[in-house]
């Protein structure tokens, strides 16, 4: 009678936990989760992909199914209680791989409108020089060029048609999209315009200007990633020779776990590795452009 008792006691204290953890928990987690949809939304939006709240919501959750099964099947072996956990974890871990994706998605468009400024620069030369206007040059440019540069150039042109500047329209340009070669040739635009001359010729400079500084920008990122390499290369490789020399002789180095004198070698070498990852880290990323 008192081993049921115990055990009924046991239950209810577990499953009173687990209520009043659900009760707190799951407000805070459905706030989050509808914040972190709203930020989705507003991210796909300057990219100019559309999806509905629903869709986005979806995303998340498929998410954590597919890292959940990912997580239940490297961990089947486990016993039943922290099976459990293991998916749980598994689950969370899925939580913000959407947002990862669609910031590197956004990262990589970036790049693709800083690749296509110099063919913007040209073809701005080019109808300037055939007397078309600044505007009218700007509306070739979205006609002519591909995405993703000509539909940033088409919110500038509904920006102007709404009653804003040209001034105006190619500051929410910069400031959409932050860039410093945007950055340069709006700041640019915006002097020769103020102060008169000829705009074309200014657009042929900044082409050449911005041509070499890419040439010399790929250089600088050529020495970056050969830094990072050996930043990896370094920091893997005593992981690596302690694997083969416990696979070689495993008495050699479960000293490191078994014994204090082991576990504060582990401590000092964790130490060691992260302040010499930091150092090439540091140095590597004083060298980008």
């Amino acid at each position: 009678m008192v081993p049921l008792f115990l055990s009924l006691l046991l239950f209810l204290s577990v499953a009173s936990g687990f209520f009043f953890a659900w009760e707190i928990g799951a407000p805070l987690y459905y706030q989050y989760r509808a914040r972190s949809v709203a930020q989705t939304l507003s991210s796909l939006d300057e990219q100019f992909l559309f999806l509905t709240h629903r869709q986005a919501d979806s995303l998340y959750s498929f998410s954590m199914i597919v890292t959940a099964l990912a997580g239940g099947f490297l961990f089947s072996n486990l016993a039943w209680p922290w099976y459990l956990l293991a998916l749980a974890v598994s689950a969370l871990a899925g939580y913000p791989v959407p947002r990862w994706g669609i910031a590197y998605f956004s990262k990589k468009r970036l790049e693709k409108i800083e690749k296509q400024i110099p063919d913007f620069l040209k073809m701005m030369a080019g109808s300037l020089r055939a007397g078309l206007s600044l505007s009218d040059s700007i509306n070739l440019c979205v006609k002519e060029l591909p995405s993703p540069i000509s539909q940033e150039l088409g919110l500038v042109l509904k920006k102007i048609k709404m009653g804003k500047s040209l001034e105006e329209g190619l500051r929410f340009f910069d400031n959409r999209l932050n860039l410093e070669e945007v950055r340069l040739v709006v700041s640019a635009i915006i002097l020769s315009n103020e102060a008169g001359g000829s705009i074309s010729h200014l657009f042929d400079k900044l082409e050449n200007t911005l041509t070499e500084r890419k040439r010399i920008k790929g250089k600088i990122d050529a020495l970056t990633s050969q830094g990072k390499i050996q930043g990896w290369v370094v920091g893997l490789l005593p992981l690596f020779l302690g694997l083969v020399l416990y696979l070689i002789d495993p008495a050699l180095i479960t000293p490191f776990w078994t014994t204090a004198a082991g576990g504060a070698g582990l401590i000092a070498i964790a130490l060691l590795e992260l302040a010499g990852y930091w150092m090439i880290r540091k140095i590597v990323s004083d060298g980008e452009v």
